[in-house]
C-alpha cells in the first residue's frame, strides 16, 4: 500500500508538471507563417552547443534551422521551410563548446561550476510530435529527453502514426524519471542561487548531473549519453546494457546523499529524487531488466488528468 501511495504521488507531480510549467507558447487560430522553438540545453549547462532543428519527412530528417547555445545554455531557432511535423532539436559539440561541470566531485580537472571542454562526438537531442503555435519556449534538451528521442526513433521505423509514437516515448522516459522530460526547464543547477527554481527543474538537473558518475578516464560523458539512450531503445532496460536500471538508479541516490548536493538543494527535493529512485527499484524484475511502461497521464487532457487523478486517490484509501 504504501509503494502504490509512492507511485501515485510520483504521478500527481508528474501530472502537474504536464499540466502547467515548461513548453509556454502563443497559441493562433490559423497555421502560423513562422514558427520559433527556444530553450536550454543542459547536462550541466552546454556552451556555444551547435544546435539544428530537423523535421522528420517520409523517413529522413530534413534541416530546418540551426543555432548556437549560448553561455547560459540558452538557444533560440527559427524554422524554416517547416511543416507542422515531428521535430528534433539536436545539440552537438564544435570546438569551442563547453559544459559546465555539474558532478559532485567535479569533472576531471574541472571543480564544479567551472566550464570543462566538451569531446566532439557529443551529441544530445529532444524530440517533439509536432509545433503547432508561432512560439514555443522552455523546450529543454538533456539527457533524458534524449532517451525519449532514441526511443521514438525506433518506434518511428514500425509505427503507421508517427506522431503518436512520439508521444509514447515521451510518455515512457517522464514514466522513468518521474518529472515530464519534455515540459520541465533545464536550469543551471550550478548557479549560486537555485531557490527560485521549481523543485521539478531542481530534480531534473541533478539526476542529470548524476551520470557524471559514469564517466571515467577512458569514457566521456558523451559516451555516457549514447550509452543511456542505446539502453532504451528496444523498450526495457536491463542488466545487459551499459548502464543498467539498477545502477541508473543508484547513481541518483548517490548524488542525492553527495555533500555537494545537499548544500545546494532543499531537503525536500533531495526526498522526491529519492522516491522516484525507489519506484524504479521496486520493479526492477528478477533477472534485472525494468520495462518502461507509459505515465497514463501524459497526453491526457487536463480535465481527463484530474479525473484520472481522483480514482486514483479513492483506490488508495
Amino acid at each position: 500500500m504504501e509503494f502504490k501511495k509512492l507511485a501515485l504521488a510520483i504521478a500527481i507531480s508528474t501530472a502537474l508538471t504536464a499540466c502547467g510549467g515548461g513548453g509556454g507558447s502563443s497559441s493562433s487560430s490559423s497555421t502560423p507563417s513562422t514558427y520559433t522553438v527556444s530553450g536550454t540545453a543542459a547536462k550541466g549547462v552546454i556552451q556555444k552547443g551547435i544546435v539544428t532543428a530537423k523535421e522528420y519527412v517520409n523517413g529522413t530528417w530534413n534541416t530546418v534551422g540551426t543555432s548556437l547555445t549560448d553561455d547560459n545554455g540558452d538557444y533560440s531557432l527559427l524554422l524554416s521551410g517547416y511543416a507542422g511535423g515531428i521535430l528534433k532539436i539536436e545539440i552537438t559539440a564544435g570546438s569551442n563548446t563547453t559544459m559546465k561541470c555539474d558532478g559532485s566531485s567535479g569533472c576531471g580537472d574541472a571543480a564544479f561550476g567551472q566550464s570543462v571542454a566538451l569531446p566532439q562526438s557529443f551529441s544530445m537531442s529532444a524530440i517533439l510530435p509536432t509545433v503547432s503555435t508561432p512560439s514555443l519556449t522552455n523546450i529543454p534538451v538533456t539527457p533524458y529527453t534524449n532517451m525519449a528521442a532514441a526511443l521514438a526513433e525506433t518506434n518511428l521505423a514500425r509505427s503507421t502514426d508517427k506522431k503518436a509514437a512520439v508521444t509514447d516515448a515521451l510518455a515512457k522516459v517522464t514514466n522513468l524519471a518521474g518529472f515530464d522530460v519534455a515540459k520541465t526547464p533545464a536550469i543551471d543547477i550550478t548557479a549560486s542561487d537555485i531557490s527560485g527554481e521549481s523543485a521539478t527543474a531542481q530534480r531534473a538537473a541533478t539526476m542529470a548531473a548524476a551520470l557524471m558518475s559514469f564517466t571515467s578516464d577512458s569514457k566521456s560523458i558523451a559516451d555516457v549519453i549514447q550509452e543511456l539512450a542505446d539502453s532504451i531503445k528496444d523498450g526495457t532496460l536491463d542488466s545487459n546494457d551499459e548502464i543498467t536500471p539498477t545502477e541508473l538508479e543508484q547513481s541518483w541516490v548517490d548524488i542525492a546523499n553527495s555533500d555537494t548536493y545537499k548544500a545546494i538543494l532543499p531537503s525536500t527535493t533531495i526526498d522526491g529524487i529519492k522516491q522516484q529512485a525507489s519506484v524504479i527499484e521496486q520493479n526492477i524484475s528478477d533477472d534485472g531488466s525494468f520495462t518502461v511502461m507509459p505515465n497514463p497521464l501524459y497526453s491526457a487532457t487536463d480535465i481527463a488528468k484530474a479525473k484520472a487523478l481522483i480514482t486514483s486517490s479513492r483506490s488508495f484509501r
